[in-house]
């Protein structure tokens, strides 16, 4: 997890290959438009949730 001043982002990396498997982040403008504060305990949450969808669809090995 990083936090700004203004946002939130998180990014997971597979171990194996040392990439990213996935991120998001509070700027993302689907996040953005749907959080009233895009740095508070709600929007980890909401990237949390994000980063598992994410994760769940990516084919890791």
């Amino acid at each position: 997890m990083h936090f700004t001043e203004k946002y939130v982002s998180a990014h997971v990396v597979h171990t194996r290959t040392a990439t990213v498997a996935s991120s998001a982040s509070s700027q993302e403008k689907p996040l953005r438009e749907a959080m009233e504060n895009t740095r508070d305990v709600a929007a980890v949450a909401k990237i949390g949730k994000l980063l598992g969808k994410h994760l769940s669809m990516a084919e890791l090995r």
